[in-house]
């Protein structure tokens, strides 16, 4: 009996109402499928964003290590110019002076490489973003696009099935841009 319901209700669509039906489907597909990969790379911009807070935390300790290295062997350049130390000490202050010299001149080469590395991944976070922002507009249009359907078979529009046609069209074509080519 439910095989003569579906029957009996597929002939009492009309031509036009089969196709909207369709393409509506078409668009819902599409509208699913861009929003799981706009799912997707929520989760990917939240990694590169904190990849990029690790790589600045990271520069910010390899900072304060300079820092505490600077200050230390500033304490030890003012303690050289005392006049009463002795000729041992002096040489061992002097030995530690160009320990302390050597470690910030590596921690400024570490950060170096740290701030480039930080600044590549606040790229892809922002790249990533960008993506997902695109995709929103995209969903946007086959959201419009699904009610500009339903619209059109209310008022058996056809100009207005076309523009959610068109609308539908745009949301595929952004979402393959996206995906393609970003």
């Amino acid at each position: 009996m439910n095989d003569d319901m579906n029957s009996s209700s597929d002939a009492s669509q009309t031509p036009f109402e089969h196709k909207v039906s369709l393409s509506t489907s078409l668009i819902a597909v599409a509208l699913s499928l861009s929003a799981i990969y706009a799912n997707m790379l929520g989760d990917t911009v939240l990694i590169a964003r904190a990849e990029a807070n690790n790589a600045w935390s990271y520069f910010q300790a390899k900072s304060m290590k300079q820092h505490f290295h600077s200050t230390q062997r500033e304490m030890l350049l003012l303690e050289l110019e005392q006049a009463n130390i002795s000729p041992n000490y002096r040489q061992k202050v002097l030995l530690k002076i160009r320990d302390y010299t050597a470690q910030i001149k590596r921690y400024e080469q570490e950060k170096t490489d740290i701030q480039i590395e930080a600044k590549k991944q606040e790229k892809i976070h922002q790249n990533l973003d960008s993506q997902g922002n695109i995709l929103n507009y995209a969903e946007a249009l086959y959201e419009i696009s699904i009610i500009l359907a339903a619209i059109s078979l209310l008022a058996r529009s056809r100009l207005m099935w076309f523009t959610s046609m068109g609308l539908g069209f745009s949301g595929a074509i952004i979402t393959a841009y996206v995906y393609l080519f970003f």
